[in-house]
């Protein structure tokens, strides 16, 4: 699939590979702030206009994710959801982003992958 990148001098940049018919995988990279969070949820809520509603989000490359990011995550993922899709959020089993979801107790609000191969599996999309 075609891969996009968008720069920001905010402290996030996205890439953005559209996957079979309804797939894509949005790979963030840098933190995930209320500064910077609303710039993934709207190309979120782009992706799945165009009908790409089976997302994968890795999170392998956010450094720093706070509770507005958290926040914009749930968001699209109640966008994908309400457009008959689903999202899956890659998140490594140790580290400080898990670590968030821990104590916020958010790990059970989300679909959870450790990697990139089981979250395309858990969505039916390949790469």
């Amino acid at each position: 699939g075609q891969t996009t990148r968008t720069m920001g001098n905010d402290g996030l940049s996205l890439d953005v590979s559209e996957l079979g018919e309804a797939g894509a995988l949005v790979r963030p990279r840098g933190d995930l702030s209320i500064v910077t969070a609303p710039k993934l949820a709207a190309r979120v809520g782009q992706l799945v206009g165009r009908g790409r509603t089976r997302i994968a989000i890795d999170l392998r490359e956010v450094v720093f994710l706070d509770s507005s990011g958290l926040g914009f995550l749930l968001n699209s993922r109640r966008r994908a959801t309400q457009a008959g899709g689903t999202m899956v959020l890659v998140v490594p089993v140790d580290g400080q982003v898990r670590r968030v979801f821990e104590l916020t107790r958010l790990e059970r609000a989300f679909d959870l992958a450790p990697d990139v191969d089981e979250a395309l599996r858990a969505l039916g999309v390949a790469d």
